[in-house]
């Protein structure tokens, strides 16, 4: 659930209120909880203008390829990039083959690899057909050294 706060936790009762943007609260029983808590990204992030539109201060990046979505020449994984995932250990393994994979295509002027190819322990998206794992192969150039972050 996103964009809610939590209001009363009732682990006897094995129940939860969760109250949303509008302070409407929704009352919730569970059998496992596993609470994640807020999450930004670092401020200078968002001062470097890295982060788009992103509320939480995460690198703006295609969550498919990992390439940021203004700057070619940016590449983000992990917890301080905008994957659509929590932030998890065994997605961060995956995540960090598919950037590698992305970065060394793009430097050879081949296609980028997505994420819907691969399937995670944390499963960053759903397992795709084969004929949509390409993204359309990159201009050829001369690519500086990316920048990675994660």
């Amino acid at each position: 659930m996103h964009d809610t706060t939590v209001t009363e936790l009732k682990p006897d009762e094995r129940a939860i209120t969760v109250t949303d943007s509008d302070g409407t609260p929704q009352h919730l029983s569970y059998d496992m909880l596993h609470l994640v808590p807020p999450f930004r990204g670092p401020r200078w992030l968002e001062t470097s203008n890295l982060t788009g539109d992103d509320p939480h201060g995460l690198v703006d990046i295609d969550p498919n390829t990992f390439r940021h979505r203004a700057h070619p020449n940016v590449w983000a994984a992990g917890d301080g990039a905008a994957v659509d995932t929590d932030p998890s250990g065994g997605a961060l393994r995956q995540q960090i083959s598919i950037l590698v994979d992305n970065v060394l295509a793009t430097r050879q002027g081949g296609a980028l690899t997505d994420t819907s190819c691969r399937s995670t322990p944390s499963a960053l998206h759903p397992k795709a057909e084969p004929s949509s794992c390409a993204v359309a192969a990159p201009e050829r150039r001369e690519v500086p050294c990316p920048l990675l972050l994660w």
